[in-house]
């Protein structure tokens, strides 16, 4: 199951890696000024999903573990993208090189929205002697992956500790997933859950009455390499120095990284074979998407006596450095998470809902020693 998961998780994020090795040499024809606004909007849900993601799956119960208490559990994590954000308006970008063709076509999918191409935008240059505009390039932008939904696997451990103290965490080793695109991915995370309980008189009182407060960092990142090379037929190319060193250019990858705080107050009913808990909290997201790198863009220089003549030319100057470096914030405000656990002997399942900006299904099977 966890494989299944994290092939799904995999093959959401290389099909969206796929529009980043295609598209992206599209975007930066008009610099890197606009391809920093479409690519943030085209990604924004993935970053906003990553972090619900991280943020959930944490607890399957109020109680904390006695000291030395433990369990070890799989979980997997599923954020659900919102109708609203599958797609975005590209007039609301404030372009400064890119101009709609249609301006009445003018929302375009994102990576968790419909997999068809969006609308078309082109690029012109003004010919100095004539003041004409050349067009240079026009695409349509690119599909969504057609996943509205974002599955997360991950594998959570946690051990009690004097004074109803509950340390938790969860981890996955960078490992390489696809080794042919140089597709990496880990994880990890650090929780505390502490027992209000034995502060509450009545509520010690009832044995299967449980009240506590936890707080959880987690990061995850992952890596893909790209390979944008100088484009266009080289014996057409104008060249100089730095543009015709070999491997020049192989330093390229896409690096995106989530990191997720979530605080919650729980409350769970803790019978012998069945629990019900519930949460009610907060939740922070950080999310960055960073093209890393050399990237060639072929520039154009116009001949002064064919005043429709414009020759390819790849400069030094023409060359963009790490091109793309955005932060996606989420706040999903109060989060609301409702859930049961069956307990068979040492064995538990559970399964929770949690409902905010970006609502989370979380599922799971593990040992359990209290």
């Amino acid at each position: 199951m966890k494989k299944k998961l994290l092939t799904i998780f995999c093959a959401v994020l290389i099909s969206v890696s796929g529009f980043t090795q295609s598209s992206l040499t599209n975007f930066l024809k008009a610099g890197a000024g606009d391809a920093e606004l479409l690519f943030g909007a085209y990604f924004e849900p993935y970053g906003k999903a990553l972090g619900a993601n991280l943020n959930g799956g944490w607890v399957n119960t109020a109680k904390t573990h006695n000291t030395l208490g433990f369990d070890i559990t799989l979980t997997a994590t599923t954020s659900f993208v919102p109708t609203e954000d599958r797609e975005f308006d590209i007039s609301a970008l404030n372009l400064t090189k890119f101009t709609l063709d249609d301006p009445t076509d003018n929302m375009a999918p994102t990576a968790a929205g419909y997999n068809s191409n969006g609308p078309q935008l082109s690029y012109y240059e003004t010919v100095p002697a004539t003041n004409n505009q050349i067009l240079i390039a026009s695409f349509g932008t690119p599909p969504g992956s057609g996943y509205a939904f974002l599955p997360l696997p991950m594998i959570k451990a946690s051990v009690g500790l004097p004074l109803n103290i509950e340390l938790m965490g969860r981890y996955m080793p960078t490992m390489k997933v696809v080794p042919d695109k140089d597709f990496e991915i880990g994880q990890w995370g650090i929780g505390l859950k502490y027992d209000l309980k034995q502060h509450i008189p009545f509520m010690k009182r009832v044995p299967v009455l449980n009240f506590s407060i936890m707080a959880a960092y987690s990061q995850l990142k992952t890596t893909a390499g790209l390979n944008l090379q100088p484009f266009g037929n080289p014996y057409d190319l104008t060249t100089n120095s730095v543009t015709t060193i070999p491997d020049y250019f192989d330093n390229q990858k896409f690096d995106m990284t989530a990191k997720g705080l979530a605080e919650n107050l729980l409350f769970s009913v803790d019978l012998p074979v069945i629990c019900f808990y519930a949460g009610i909290g907060f939740s922070t997201t950080v999310t960055t998407f960073k093209v890393l790198g050399d990237y060639p863009i072929t520039g154009y220089d116009f001949d002064s006596s064919y005043a429709t003549t414009e020759y390819k030319v790849l400069r030094d100057e023409d060359i963009i450095t790490d091109p793309v470096d955005i932060e996606i914030n989420g706040n999903d405000g109060l989060r609301y998470m409702v859930g049961a656990r069956l307990k068979l002997a040492l064995v538990t399942f559970h399964v929770d809902y949690t409902y905010a900006n970006y609502n989370v299904v979380s599922g799971g099977i593990g040992i359990s020693f209290r």
